[in-house]
């Protein structure tokens, strides 16, 4: 009997034993998930804190207006829209010309340059809104941006 209980006991350890390693590792394993979401919270929060910033610098850009604009001058425009990345971001389902449009005057504006958005509507014959006084806005349009420059006058030339 002494035999068989001493048999059973050591079974049992050895199951419970197991069990422990299982759980240990378990933990291990969990401990390590943990670690990992938050070192991705942390990145996640500091990429937030980047983004808000920009968000409030943006939104005082916004907010408030120019005190004394600048006309720039016509090489100054064109120097600038060439150094200027708003045109490197793709146009999607949810980023359109508008969206180009209003970067490209919040950026204006950072530089105290007046600048405004204007956009066109229009329909071809037989489209939805042709020639329908009801319905002022055709079936396509477009955004653009309009800035008056100090010395460039040529109506000849357009951006």
């Amino acid at each position: 009997k002494l035999t068989n209980d001493y048999t059973e006991l050591t079974q049992d350890y050895g199951n419970l034993n197991q069990d422990y390693n299982d759980l240990t590792d378990d933990y291990n394993d969990l401990k390590q998930d943990y670690n990992d979401l938050e070192q991705d919270y942390n990145t996640l929060l500091t990429e937030y804190d980047i983004l808000f910033g920009k968000y409030q610098s943006i939104l005082s850009v916004l907010e408030n207006p120019l005190t004394n604009p600048v006309l720039p001058t016509y090489s100054e425009l064109y120097y600038w829209l060439a150094d200027d990345d708003t045109d490197s971001f793709n146009y999607t389902e949810n980023w359109m010309c508008g969206d180009f449009s209003a970067m490209l005057m919040v950026r204006a504006k950072e530089m105290n340059w007046r600048m405004r958005i204007s956009c066109m509507f229009w329909s071809y014959d037989g489209d939805v809104g042709w020639q329908d006084p009801t319905d002022p806005y055709g079936e396509y349009g477009h955004a653009f941006n309009v800035i008056l420059c100090q010395d460039y006058y040529d109506d000849d030339d357009y951006f």
